[in-house]
């Protein structure tokens, strides 16, 4: 049976990055995968449905689906439930087991590094709150462009 060709459109992320530089195959499927940035992703995908799979956010997922827009199918796949920046990560065998042994500690962040609080809440198109997020991020690691579209 030939292999399924399939594109998927997905951010260069450490944890599917394997699955895009071919590393690990999925059995049955020859994979096409795009990396692209994640507003392009979105954007594209909802207006134009240029590839076979997406990523999509859940608040978009629900915005689409509060529209009954049925012409995408969502699957519950969550490579990662939560925001990876927010995470602290510790060594195996290190000296830091719980928070509380992080109090009065320095986590590797450079002194005079400005910070960036951001807050939003997304809403469907009945104005109802679907998704909120309060989110820091270290001004000199990440970029921001915000893009908004209103029908």
């Amino acid at each position: 049976m030939p292999a399924l060709p399939l594109t998927l459109a997905i951010g260069d992320y450490d944890h599917v990055r394997d699955l895009a530089l071919g590393t690990v195959r999925p059995e049955g499927i020859d994979l096409n995968v795009l990396n692209l940035p994640v507003e392009e992703i979105f954007f594209r995908f909802t207006r134009h449905r240029e590839w076979d799979a997406s990523e999509m956010s859940f608040a978009k997922v629900v915005s689409l689906l509060s529209q009954d827009d049925r012409s995408i199918v969502p699957l519950p796949v969550f490579v990662s439930r939560v925001f990876r920046l927010s995470s602290i990560y510790v060594r195996p065998g290190g000296p830091v087991k719980t928070p509380a042994d992080l109090r009065d500690r320095r986590i590797g962040v450079p002194e005079c590094v400005p910070w960036i609080l951001m807050e939003q809440v997304n809403f469907t198109e009945r104005n109802r709150p679907v998704l909120y997020s309060k989110d820091y991020h270290r001004s000199d690691k990440i970029q921001f462009r915000v893009v908004r579209h209103r029908r």
